[in-house]
């Protein structure tokens, strides 16, 4: 089975990755791996090339310039979405979604003059 993973943070693609085989069929034969191959070839290799993404060590793409990213990434999560549909026994998609962390600790409040607040710039 082919598992398909796409991590986000509040709200954007932060990074995804795409491992196994789909056993569809024999190798050369084999349509489901064929098309999740180009898709996923086509699409790191633009983000890698002109978005400064980067494969970390177990294979996973971590998006460089998030922003300029998710109108490709979701052009690949979209089709792979559309291929698990078609091929459920032999591509399944994980989504994780991480929500940032607040360090409430570090958050004052109170009441300053005007005449007390001073420029760190």
């Amino acid at each position: 089975m082919i598992t398909a993973t796409f991590k986000k943070r509040s709200n954007q693609f932060v990074s995804y990755s795409v491992k196994g085989h789909a056993n569809y069929a024999p190798n050369g034969q084999d349509i489901v791996c064929a098309g999740v191959s180009a898709l996923y070839t086509a699409v790191t290799n633009v983000l890698i090339e002109q978005h400064d993404a980067a494969l970390d060590g177990d294979d996973t793409v971590q998006l460089g310039s998030i922003k300029d990213s998710q109108y490709i990434v979701t052009v690949l999560h979209m089709n792979l979405v559309e291929i698990a549909k078609e091929y459920p026994d032999y591509v399944e998609i994980i989504n994780v979604v991480e929500e940032p962390v607040i360090d409430f600790s570090r958050i004052t409040a109170g009441v300053l003059k005007a005449d007390e607040i001073t420029s760190q710039f």
